[in-house]
Order: C-alpha cells, then sequence, then structure tokens
C-alpha cells in the first residue's frame, strides 16, 4: 500500500504547540462528558397527533441549561421572527397546538447557557408530497454516455418515474465550464420549472475563488465550485484574483485562466445541483466506468426499495479536543434524520472509523478527524481522507456501509484530484452521497420529512447565517466562504423510499384510457396515476382520490404513445412528524389502435373535453361531450355587442335589483333558459327592482335595450334559487 502522511490543520497545529493546554482540555471533556459538539447541538426529535392535531418537540437533556427558546416558521420563509415559546433550562419538550393538518412547519430551538446551542427539525401532520418535482438538467460526460448508454437511460426512466421532467446534454471532454453553464441557462430560460443539475461524470469542473477553509496557507487559492452550476443570476469573474503561492498547482488562481474570481456565492443558488465523479481513483480495482455501473445500480435498487438499511445512525469525533465545535452538524442532522436515540456516539480512540464505517448497514455517517494525504501516481500528493476515520486506500478494499455520509478533515473537501476522499467513497459499498460538513455546517434535517438531499444542498449553500445559525463550526467565525460546499451524489435522493408496482399496461374503452398493473411488494394506501404532458413536461394528475386496488378507468382520452406512470403511496409517521411517501411509478405507453374523433379524423384532437365553439355568445367554457356535441356554460356577468354600462347584481331572498353605472332609458325581458319572454318592462334611471316570488326556479336572463343612446343590448344572467 502506498504510504500515507497525516497531517492537521493550521489551527490544530497551534494547539499541539501546547500540550498541557491540550490536556486540561481533554479533563474538562471527560469531566463534563459532553464535547463542545454535543453542547452546541440540540438534538431533536417530535411526535404528532391528528386530532387533535399537535406537535410535541423533545429534546435531548443537556446539563447546565439555563433556558430554551423555540421558533417557528414556514418552510419557505426567510426569517424566524420571535420565540414562539421560551421554556425553562430543565424543560425537554414542547407541544405546538396551532398546526393544520397538511402543512410543514420549520422548528429551531435556541439553547441557552455558558454557550448557545441549536437544533432544527420539519414536521407536519400528514404532509403531501410534491408529485411533479419539476424539470432536471442531466449534464452526462460523452465518454460515459458511450460506455454506459444503458445505465443512464436507467436513470433518465427512474427520474421520469419519480416525477422529474429530464432535460439531458451529453458533454464532449473539450467543453469548458462556461459553455457547460450557458446549457444550464438556456434550458432554465426555456422552462422556469428547472430545479436540478445532475452530473454524472467528469463533466469539466469550475474553480472559483482564493479561499482554504481547512486552515492551510499552503492550500489557499482556487476550489473546485460545482455551486456555479446551480447560480443562474451572476456575472462570475476571472479578472481580480491572483493567487500563485499554493502548494498544489490546481489552486493556483491567476487572471484569465479559466479559474473564477468568486470567494463566496455572489447570489443565492437557485438550483440544487449533485456530482457523481467516480474517474482518477487508481487505489480501486475497477475501471472508472466500473465504478459508475456500480454506483448507478445500488441507487437504481435504492430508489426501488430492493437496497435497504436500518435507520440508524453513527457519529465519530476526533476532533474534540480542539475545542471547536467541528462535528457540530453531524450532531444536529443524525439526530433530526433517524432520531437522537438512534444514533450511536463511537468514542475515537476506541478504534479508528473504518470499523464502524464497515462494520454494519446505517442510514447516516457522520466523522471528522484530522487530515491524510498520500502520494499520487505522478509523485504528487493527494487528498485520501482521514487520519483515524477512513480513507481513500480503505474504502477501495472495503465496502463502505452508510446510505448518507457526512465528514470533515483538512484537504480532501477540495476534491477534484486523485484518490480524493469525497469523491472515492461513493464508489464503495452503500454510500450515496457524501459531504464535507463543518467549514460551512450543512443542514439535513428537512429529509426526515421526505425532502431530496439536494434540497438540503441548496439550503445550505445558501445559509449566510440569518436563517441557520451557526453557519460555521470551525475557527473562522461567521459567515465563511460557501462557494465550495458539493454534494457527491445523485441530488434527488431521499432518505425514505416506497416499493413500487410494476407490469402497467394501458389500453382503450371507447373514447378512455383504461389501466392495470400489478400490487406494489408491500402495503400501501393506495396509487397516484399520471399522464405525462410530452410537450410542458408536466405531470397531469389523472385520478383525483387515492386507487386502492390494481386498476383504473380514466377519463383520459386514449392517445397511443401517451406515457401514464402509476406510483404507490405510504403514509409515513417518522422521526419528526408525518407524510405521505411516493414510490417510483410503473410507466408504460397507451399501445393499440387510435380512435376516431368527432371529425372522423383517427387520433384527431377533437374529442371529449377538446374545446369548441357552440356559436353561442350567452355561453363560456365550450367543450366537446362524449355525444360529439359542443355544449357551453351560460355566462355569468354583463356580455355586450357594443360599450355598453356596467351594471352590479343585488340578490336579494325575493329580488334581483340591477344597478347601472349611468341612468337608463330602456326596455328590458326577462327570458327563460329555453328562449321564452317571461316578463318585460322598462328601467329608467340607475336602478331597476324586479321581484323573483313568481319565477319558477332556474336559470334566466335579463335582456336590456336597445336604449335612447343608441342599439345597444345588454345582457345578464341571474339564478332563482329554490
Amino acid at each position: 500500500m502506498i504510504p500515507v502522511m497525516f497531517e492537521h490543520t493550521t489551527k490544530l497545529h497551534k494547539l499541539m504547540r501546547f500540550p498541557a493546554i491540550v490536556f486540561s482540555l481533554l479533563l474538562v471533556l471527560t469531566a463534563c462528558g459532553q464535547s463542545a459538539s454535543d453542547r452546541t447541538a440540540v438534538k431533536l426529535n417530535a411526535t404528532v397527533t391528528e386530532a387533535p392535531p399537535s406537535i410535541t418537540l423533545q429534546w435531548q437533556p443537556i446539563s447546565n441549561s439555563t433556558s430554551f427558546s423555540i421558533y417557528r416558521k414556514a418552510p419557505t420563509a426567510s426569517t424566524w421572527g420571535t420565540a414562539v415559546a421560551s421554556l425553562g433550562g430543565s424543560i425537554t419538550q414542547w407541544t405546538d397546538v396551532n398546526v393544520t393538518l397538511g402543512q410543514s412547519y420549520d422548528y429551531k430551538v435556541v439553547r441557552s447557557a455558558s454557550g448557545t446551542g441549536y437544533g432544527y427539525i420539519r414536521s407536519g401532520i400528514r404532509v403531501p408530497a410534491e408529485e411533479d418535482r419539476g424539470t432536471l438538467v442531466m449534464l452526462v460526460a460523452a465518454d460515459l454516455a458511450s460506455q454506459l448508454s444503458v445505465e443512464v437511460s436507467q436513470v433518465e426512466e427512474d427520474l421520469l418515474a419519480d416525477g422529474w421532467w429530464v432535460i439531458r446534454h451529453d458533454v464532449p471532454t473539450t467543453a469548458t465550464t462556461t459553455s457547460v453553464r450557458q446549457l444550464v441557462i438556456a434550458d432554465v430560460q426555456a422552462d422556469s420549472d428547472v430545479k436540478a443539475v445532475y452530473i454524472l461524470g467528469h463533466v469539466p469542473v469550475p474553480y472559483s475563488g482564493n479561499i482554504n477553509p481547512d486552515g492551510h496557507a499552503e492550500h489557499r487559492g482556487a476550489w473546485a465550485c460545482d455551486a456555479y452550476y446551480g447560480e443562474m443570476n451572476s456575472t462570475w469573474t476571472d479578472a481580480s484574483v491572483n493567487s500563485a503561492a499554493s502548494a498544489f498547482p490546481w489552486n493556483i488562481n491567476v487572471p484569465g485562466d479559466g479559474k473564477y474570481d468568486q470567494s463566496d456565492l455572489p447570489s443565492a443558488v437557485e438550483l440544487m445541483v449533485g456530482r457523481v465523479d467516480l474517474t482518477n481513483l487508481p487505489s480501486f480495482p475497477l475501471t472508472s466506468s466500473q465504478l459508475m455501473w456500480n454506483y448507478l445500480n445500488k441507487a437504481h435498487r435504492w430508489k426501488r426499495k430492493e437496497l435497504t438499511v436500518p435507520a440508524t445512525a453513527v457519529l465519530f469525533d476526533d476532533l474534540q479536543w480542539t475545542g471547536y465545535p467541528l462535528a457540530q452538524s453531524g450532531h444536529m442532522a443524525l439526530s433530526a434524520c433517524v432520531g437522537p436515540s438512534a444514533v450511536t456516539e463511537v468514542v475515537a480512540s476506541a478504534a479508528p472509523f473504518i470499523e464502524q464505517l464497515t462494520a454494519e448497514p446505517r442510514l447516516w455517517t457522520y466523522h471528522c478527524s484530522t487530515g491524510a494525504q498520500s502520494t499520487g501516481t505522478q509523485g504528487q500528493i493527494t487528498f485520501v481522507g482521514t487520519q483515524s476515520g477512513a480513507n481513500t486506500q480503505q474504502v477501495a478494499n472495503a465496502s463502505a456501509q452508510g446510505i448518507f455520509n457526512m465528514s470533515f478533515g483538512s484537504y480532501y473537501g477540495d476534491w477534484d484530484n486523485e484518490d480524493n476522499y469525497l469523491r472515492a467513497l461513493l464508489g464503495t459499498g452503500n454510500a450515496l452521497t457524501h459531504v464535507w460538513s463543518s467549514i460551512p455546517n450543512w443542514y439535513m434535517y428537512p429529509m426526515a420529512m421526505g425532502e431530496t438531499i439536494g434540497h438540503c444542498t441548496r439550503l445550505s449553500q445558501n445559509n449566510t447565517q440569518q436563517v441557520h445559525s451557526p453557519q460555521n463550526a470551525g475557527w473562522q467565525g461567521q459567515s465563511v466562504s460557501r462557494i465550495h460546499m458539493a454534494l457527491m451524489g445523485d441530488p434527488t435522493l431521499r432518505q425514505v423510499q416506497v416499493a413500487p408496482p410494476t407490469d402497467l399496461t394501458i389500453t382503450r374503452t371507447g373514447w378512455y384510457a383504461d389501466l392495470t398493473w400489478s400490487p406494489a411488494p408491500e402495503p400501501v394506501a393506495g396509487y397516484v396515476i399520471h399522464r405525462i404532458d410530452t410537450v410542458s413536461g408536466a405531470f397531469v394528475r389523472v385520478n383525483p382520490e387515492l386507487v386502492t386496488g390494481t386498476s383504473y378507468s380514466s377519463n383520459s382520452v386514449f392517445f397511443p404513445g401517451d406515457r401514464y406512470v402509476v406510483r404507490a403511496v405510504q403514509w409515513v409517521t417518522g422521526n419528526t412528524g408525518s407524510f405521505m411517501a411516493l414510490s417510483l411509478g410503473a410507466v408504460a405507453r397507451a399501445e393499440g389502435v387510435a380512435v376516431e374523433d368527432c371529425q372522423g379524423v383517427l387520433g384527431g384532437q377533437a374529442v371529449p373535453g377538446a374545446a369548441c365553439d357552440d356559436d353561442d355568445p350567452l355561453t363560456v367554457n365550450d367543450v366537446l361531450n362524449e355525444g360529439c356535441q359542443c355544449a357551453g356554460e351560460l355566462s355569468t356577468g354583463v356580455r355586450s355587442y357594443d360599450d355598453g354600462p356596467g351594471f352590479v347584481v343585488e340578490r336579494g331572498a325575493d329580488r334581483i335589483t340591477f344597478r347601472a353605472d349611468r341612468s337608463m332609458d330602456a326596455p328590458y325581458r326577462i327570458v327563460s333558459s329555453q328562449g321564452a319572454t317571461i316578463r318585460s318592462g322598462w328601467m329608467r334611471g340607475e336602478r331597476e327592482v324586479i321581484s323573483t316570488t313568481d319565477l319558477a326556479p332556474g336559470a334566466y336572463l335579463w335582456v336590456l335595450g336597445p336604449d335612447a343612446a343608441g342599439p345597444r343590448v345588454t345582457t345578464l344572467r341571474f339564478l332563482v334559487a329554490e
């Protein structure tokens, strides 16, 4: 094995010069039993009750707490406002009764003592799912597209089955980062519903800034910046930064070199971005295409619930001795996503984290330790992970068992280099995502309520301390650069999956499409059905209520080639609330002979529900019915053939009052829905009152005119109730 050289951050080197201080710090940590990361994280979960609706927040007790303040906001709100509750330091729960079924709420709990602690969760009761997730742009490295064409097509199918409309670009190796971003910008301009970017392979990597968030002076310069592909509104410049002192060539950033100046995001990231790039990992015995094949297939199995793991987590903090809460984001995220009782915190001195990482399947992992370097194939330094945690050479020869992974250590957060651990973890075992979290913190709590990890990526990247505190768990203070924050993995992944139905077929009965399918292999509440509009990319809901069987006769007109998606539904009660979870869908095309439309055209568009004109000026919403007759609804309000007066209709118990905006002098008629004149009269002035006591229940027209000012006719519709 290649020898591994381990180095500490600059700040850690300073602490190591004072062993007495370090020894004292360790004694304090041992005495109180809680690290700085422990004490700055409020570990939350929630239970919910439907009738009457309530949400009860619960948290683990923290010694010496003086108070807890609770805040609540809508998930889309940008501020928390004032506290909704202030509690004593010994309280460990609070119930919110001001909640509504079907709505989500974000909660923040702030602990006060000698220091401040924070916890966040999302909760709600029977919160519906987002059925149409929007449009996703796939950026696929051209070499990968040819080597794994079947697997990449399967990714597209899975995304479609998950409610995503997909726009795919196969990107040549000669492309520039600017040209790739222009592809995304063009897609956003053409489709306002673009929400995500999924990068597969070594698509050109943007670099930006003059930063060293790990604290190493020799590591200052431009870092990899995939957020560039998600930020759509700003101009990224390459003119001002002149930083050539880095020990690593890829970090050097000088004007005009194709690396950008921005050391922080110039504006909010609009799109959630994730990347899977398993190239340049020579420590693995497999080729990059073989590693990608493994990743895409395990992601496919996860989405279909063929790969399952217990909802547990493990946390390993080997940076407690620094006194900084570097594992704070791990404590907050893991407790929110699986519950505090399901998190195992292992003693860092007992054994390296690799033993826990490979020991048993888990939903989440977090570890932090001092950074590890190795020597690459060209004699260069490589960033391979952490000293007492895990490194690339280890995971290349073992099977990492965590699905969603967070970690922190020097160097490897700068991920576009040989054998980089942030990327490498996805090439082994169950690992599907990996982020470098501490400087800044990542906020993963919405995943407990069915959100995607891409949503949490964008939320964390856009955090500038105003919404989520603290932004940074390190020594730099608030706020710090965010351009290096990147998700390794599929941004559409969720932590709760439902097994899908299969064998969908679409046939025709009369005008309409009939659907049958095989049931999901686990208990479900029912199924939702969508027709995919291939013009707009929208997923059009077919069934207004859940279908509890395995067939459905729709009101959608049968057109051969139309695609339908049937998805299983489960109501999930998780660690923080209850919500609707959707499976991938069974997807199929309608097959068979097209039906003649109302004009005798095979497969034509003149079908029931299509717009038409019944030549009646007093009707609206004219459509063809099943008998191919065009019929509309009687319009309400004023219908004039010229610029006539404006009217207000006032309805009383036994009368109708017509008020004009000017004085009138014109005859009027009351006409039944069959066209018969029931009554006639003359309107003089600005008001006419008619009695309805002798009118049978039904719809009538009040026809006024022509008046003395000209041949104007004004018609209003009114109803007489039973």
